[in-house]
């Protein structure tokens, strides 16, 4: 993920664990995303990422957290919302820009 990217995201992420009262990520929730996102692109299983990410089973753990708890739907609504800011397209919906 690129410093830019990380940027966007970064604020809509837990900061802390909610299973164990607040007490804060063990790695890095940039390396914790940069697993996920390597489990996602490449279809790898979650038990043979590479030892140079997150251990699978925390970024598994915070995978199924983050689409719990509507983290995921967020962070695709900001990035989409920036997207229609760089695209022009500020208000209605998106199909109505097909119309004009």
């Amino acid at each position: 993920m690129t410093d830019p990217q990380w940027a966007v995201i970064e604020p809509l992420l837990l900061r802390h664990d909610p299973r164990r009262g607040g007490r804060p990520l063990g790695y890095p929730r940039r390396l914790v995303i940069d697993t996920i996102l390597y489990v996602l692109r490449t279809g790898c299983a979650w038990r043979l990422v590479p030892h140079d990410l997150a251990p699978w089973d925390v970024a598994y753990r915070w995978f199924r957290c983050w689409s719990a708890d509507g983290t995921w739907d967020r962070v695709h609504d900001q990035l989409r919302d920036a997207v229609r800011v760089v695209e022009g397209v500020t208000h209605g919906l998106p199909w109505a820009r097909l119309i004009t």
